[in-house]
Parts: C-alpha cells; sequence; structure tokens
C-alpha cells in the first residue's frame, strides 16, 4: 500500500517563505558581484542553491508499506526499512513532540525529514 507524503499548511508556508529569502539574498548577491566581495557573493550563492536542491532531491514524496518492508520514496534514492526491525509505530500528539531538537533535519523546508532527538 502507498501513501502519499504530503505537506502541512506549515510545511507550505515555510517552503514559500524561504523560497522567497533565497531569491531575494540570490539576486543581491548577484548585483552586488565586484571587487572583493565577489567570491562571498558567489559562494553565498552556490551555497543557498545547494541548501535548496538537497533538500528538495531528499524529501520524502511517499510511502510504502509491504508485508516486509517499510519505504520512503525519495527523488534521488528511496529508503527502505525491514518491518521486523521496527519496535513500534505510534501516534505523538503536541505534548510529546515538545522538546523535539533538530539535530540534522528540516523543519519544513518541502516537509519534515532528516535526524531529530527527544528524550
Amino acid at each position: 500500500m502507498t501513501y502519499k507524503a504530503s505537506l502541512d499548511i506549515l510545511a507550505k508556508v515555510v517552503t514559500a517563505i524561504v523560497t522567497i529569502v533565497f531569491a531575494t539574498i540570490i539576486i543581491f548577491q548577484l548585483n552586488d558581484v565586484d571587487g572583493r566581495e565577489r567570491i562571498a557573493s558567489i559562494l553565498t550563492v552556490v551555497f543557498l542553491i545547494l541548501i535548496y536542491f538537497v533538500t528538495f532531491f531528499f524529501r520524502p514524496i511517499s510511502y510504502s508499506v509491504t508485508r516486509d518492508k517499510l519505504v520512503i520514496h525519495r527523488p534521488l534514492s528511496s529508503i527502505t526499512l525491514n518491518r521486523n526491525e521496527i519496535k513500534m509505530v505510534e501516534r505523538l500528539d503536541n505534548n510529546r513532540l515538545s522538546g523535539t531538537i533538530r539535530t540534522f533535519g528540516v523543519g519544513g523546508l518541502f516537509g519534515y525529514f532528516g535526524w531529530f532527538a527527544n528524550r
């Protein structure tokens, strides 16, 4: 069975805002490319574009559940987990999610994914 990984309202808003902010910064950086600041401007533009596209290509698109596996489908590479290795699945309410720390994850740009820590 396959389930779509749709964005919630917050993720849509964050994605729109980040897109506008990144585009604005890139436009200003490219308009200000002269002299010594040229390398810094170019590096800033490359860094922002890299963040944006890495996030885009590693976002979850859908999930497939079979008798043996859970597959998280992404544009570049899917993640496959054996179901027998999953110890527990539960729906968490907002109270249980408070205090969650994004250790190496994305919290809104094209969704929520990566590494998060919680007690």
